[in-house]
């Protein structure tokens, strides 16, 4: 694997690693246990990698959009949702029972299944900010 593994997940009996390159970019390995690559995924850019259940979630921005791939125990693709620019640019999306959470600077969203915000739950930082009115 170039680059190292930097993440390791597993979902059933399948072996996911993420390593990374000198940039913002990683690489998605998928792997038997015995080892044997089965799958690989370039150009994971800025998103992050979670698992549930039987899924692996991954989560990029592509283009300016949000870009969400479900992974089943094989390494294919079982689903794709992709969202424009929106207030979750710059958020860390990760999967929850009633949908998706998203972590923000200064924000925790709660998702529908279809990416759409329902809640907002702000989140104080140490220090404020002393720029930010909201940041109190």
């Amino acid at each position: 694997m170039p680059g190292g593994g930097a993440d390791m997940w597993f979902v059933g009996d399948t072996i996911y690693t993420r390593s990374n390159d000198a940039g913002p970019g990683s690489q998605l390995h998928v792997l038997t246990l015995t080892g044997k690559q089965i799958a690989e995924y370039d150009g994971i850019y800025y998103g992050g990698i979670a698992s549930r259940a039987d899924q692996l979630w991954v989560h990029e921005w592509d283009d300016g959009a949000v870009l969400l791939t479900i992974l089943d125990r094989t390494g294919r693709p079982a689903a794709q949702l992709r969202v424009p620019p929106t207030e979750l640019d710059g958020a860390e999306i990760i999967p929850d029972s009633a949908g998706y959470l998203a972590l923000r600077y200064g924000q925790l969203l709660a998702l529908d299944h279809n990416l759409h915000v329902t809640r907002k739950i702000p989140i104080l930082r140490c220090p404020p900010d002393p720029d930010d009115p909201t940041d109190s």
